[in-house]
């Protein structure tokens, strides 16, 4: 059954490997493969780390909840990451990346130690229970002494370490996911599925995870991936999209102006010239989706932001101008 639920959520054939032609075909679905593995990784993130938390603060867990991440997403995510990692090594002249090795190998891990920890939960919940009704009979109790309660005392001992050593790991996964994004910074189709899935991020890396994504990407990390998403997205008359990547970049600009920026804003320094640049080519645009606005009333697109857009732009190149 779960061959089958496998081969379905990875478009796989019979014989293990995706149905794919050439060229562009084969681009298209390996940029589907990288999509799919980082939702997967972005999913078991989050789910790890509310029963990271949880424990912290509870000191239990419950066998249900931690075999639902391994279930429904650890497992998952392991198989899209070999999915993904050979299909690269398949095309690549140069074969998968030291990183890419890496990762596979720690998502790997940390699949492993979750069903360890499985297998102490389902101690703690079944044998214990178990054990709690056995006791009172003279027949079970040297076997208790013996062995059921040391697999309690084992599992209550080794929970604590084992649930620090899985965080160290997504932390060391973290690490390498971040060296291998870079690559993707020219690829439109995954800047477009992390622009559109900032949520999800957010939720797995917490408050402005989305901007250190980006930060990962880009040299200037959010304001060159809020510029380069604004402009593509313009340019293929995506203007909603546009003006929201726009007016995200406008707002580092400005929180820089009144010194309230983040310590994600501009590390290092747009350069002054590119900056009014940039702005220059953001203002073109703007005046041209409020002319094409305009002049199709009948879209029933609200003329507002992309005005209130324009003279954002226009006060900026202002300060940049003094």
């Amino acid at each position: 059954m779960r061959v089958r639920v496998i081969r379905k959520r990875f478009n796989l054939t019979l014989s293990g490997e995706r149905a794919v032609g050439s060229g562009r075909c084969l681009k298209s679905h390996i940029d589907q493969q990288i999509i799919e593995f980082l939702t997967e990784y972005f999913n078991a993130i989050i789910s790890f780390t509310a029963q990271y938390y949880r424990f912290k603060s509870e000191q239990k867990l419950q066998f249900a909840d931690i075999d639902s991440l391994v279930e429904n997403h650890v497992f998952y995510l392991r198989q899209s990451s070999s999915v993904l990692f050979q299909q690269e090594n398949a095309v690549s002249s140069q074969g998968t990346t030291p990183q890419e090795q890496l990762l596979q190998l720690i998502i790997g891990s940390i699949f492993h130690e979750l069903l360890r920890l499985k297998q102490y939960l389902y101690v703690l919940e079944t044998h214990q229970a178990q054990m709690a009704m056995l006791e009172e009979t003279l027949e079970a109790r040297y076997f208790l002494l013996r062995h059921g309660k040391a697999l309690v005392r084992e599992a209550e001992m080794k929970l604590p370490s084992l649930m620090e050593e899985l965080r160290e790991l997504w932390e060391e996964a973290n690490t390498f996911l971040h060296q291998w994004l870079p690559q993707f910074a020219e690829n439109r189709v995954i800047l477009r599925f992390l622009f559109r899935n900032q949520i999800l991020i957010d939720r797995a890396y917490g408050y402005r995870g989305f901007e250190n994504v980006l930060s990962y990407l880009f040299e200037h990390g959010a304001k060159d991936g809020y510029y380069r998403m604004g402009m593509d997205y313009y340019r293929s008359s995506h203007f909603a999209e546009a003006v929201d990547c726009f007016g995200r970049l406008l707002d580092l600009y400005e929180n820089n102006k009144s010194n309230q920026s983040s310590a994600l804003a501009d590390s290092p320094k747009i350069p002054k010239t590119t900056r009014a640049k940039r702005l220059r080519e953001i203002l073109k645009s703007s005046k041209n989706m409020v002319a094409f606005v305009t002049g199709k009333p009948g879209m029933g697109t609200e003329l507002a932001p992309f005005s209130n857009l324009v003279l954002r732009v226009e006060a900026l190149l202002d300060l940049v101008a003094g």
